[in-house]
C-alpha cells in the first residue's frame, strides 16, 4: 500500500520538482509555472519515458526511474545555481548522486548535461 501511495504522490507532485528545478535555473515564475504545467504531458513512443503510463498500468517496473525523474530537474537546477554563484556545490552533488543512485540512465543523462555545460 505504501508503494502505491509513493507512486501516486511522486506522479502527482512531479510538476513541483519541475517548477523548483527551473526556478533554480534562474527562470522567472511564469516560465517555471508553464514548464511545470506541461511536464505531465511528456510522452515517448516505447512508453519508457516520463509519462504516467510507464509507471502505472503498463507495468514496466521503472519505479526507481520515477524517483530519478523527480530528482533530475532539481539536480540540473542546483548544479546550475552552484556553478553560476560559485557556492552550494554540496546540494548539487547530493542531488546528482541521488539521481544516479535511483536510476543509472537518468543519472547518466544528468551527468551528460552537466558535463556539456562545463564546455
Amino acid at each position: 500500500m505504501a508503494y502505491l501511495w509513493f507512486q501516486y504522490l511522486l506522479l502527482a507532485l512531479w510538476p513541483i520538482a519541475v517548477y523548483f528545478g527551473t526556478r533554480f535555473l534562474g527562470w522567472n515564475r511564469w516560465t517555471a509555472a508553464a514548464a511545470a504545467a506541461v511536464a505531465p504531458l511528456l510522452v515517448s513512443a516505447p512508453g519508457y519515458g516520463y509519462e504516467d503510463g510507464s509507471y502505472t498500468w503498463q507495468g514496466y517496473g521503472v519505479y526507481t526511474q520515477l524517483w530519478a525523474m523527480w530528482l533530475l530537474p532539481l539536480s540540473w537546477g542546483l548544479t546550475w545555481r552552484a556553478m553560476s554563484r560559485g557556492k552550494g556545490y554540496a546540494p548539487a552533488a547530493v542531488a546528482t548522486a541521488l539521481t544516479m543512485a535511483c536510476h543509472f540512465i537518468t543519472g547518466y543523462l544528468a551527468m551528460l548535461t552537466i558535463a556539456s555545460g562545463l564546455w
